[in-house]
């Protein structure tokens, strides 16, 4: 779908699956991309907020790229 559809944008998180996208020449984002994008467009109120949801249900993020997410945020 990614190849077919002209200037498509995958969100992907698993590195395989990005990798192979990348190859093929499809742009990609990722879950944190989205959210960033997000409040950008000022859809959330707050990347922290949403981050620690995330966490509750699992989600896996390292402490460094959550402290460069909330950095590229403008949040603590």
């Amino acid at each position: 779908m990614g190849i077919e559809t002209k200037d498509a944008l995958l969100v992907l998180d698993d590195i395989k699956a990005r990798n192979i996208a990348k190859s093929l020449g499809i742009r990609i984002t990722g879950t944190l991309g989205i959210i960033l994008k997000a409040k950008e467009k000022n859809l959330i109120p707050s990347v922290k907020i949403v981050l620690s949801e995330m966490e509750e249900v699992s989600f896996r993020i390292s402490e460094e790229i959550k402290k460069e997410i909330l950095r590229i945020a403008k949040e603590k």
